[in-house]
């Protein structure tokens, strides 16, 4: 019996893991977003390659979501934990050497919440880039 994932959690997974690098880089500000957004778009073009059928709006936030849902879980699952490896006083160089001029964040509630509302924000993300290219979804169908 073979155990196949839905298009929708590797594209997830993908995201997720890019969002989560791409957040490792000091001072990136907004950009890891850009992962979960493309994540969202391409499992929503990747679901309506699999199918025959036109795409429905419910169908390609169903994908979208889901596939944002994975990224931002995968995201906050590791960093969470990388950025409190990096604040500790051993990893001071791995610090400099990753761009970081000051001393890392200390890990705290703040800390944990700030990234729970990124996680959401890269699921936002994915949908509203499953919703922007829905039209092309509709038209790969046919």
């Amino acid at each position: 019996m073979s155990a196949r994932l839905p298009s929708g959690v590797l594209v997830g997974l993908l995201a997720g893991v890019l969002f989560y690098l791409n957040a490792l880089i000091p001072y990136s500000h907004a950009w890891p977003l850009l992962w979960p957004l493309f994540g969202g778009a391409f499992a929503v073009l990747s679901s309506a390659r699999m199918k025959e059928e036109r795409v429905s709006f419910g169908q390609g936030i169903k994908h979208s979501a889901g596939a944002g849902v994975v990224a931002g879980l995968l995201f906050f699952a590791a960093t969470l934990p990388t950025l409190y490896a990096l604040a500790q006083p051993a990893f001071e160089q791995v610090d400099r050497m990753l761009g970081a001029v000051e001393v890392l964040v200390r890990v705290s509630a703040a800390v944990a919440l700030s990234l729970g509302v990124a996680a959401l924000l890269g699921a936002a993300a994915s949908v509203v880039g499953g919703v922007l290219v829905l039209p092309v979804a509709r038209r790969l169908a046919h």
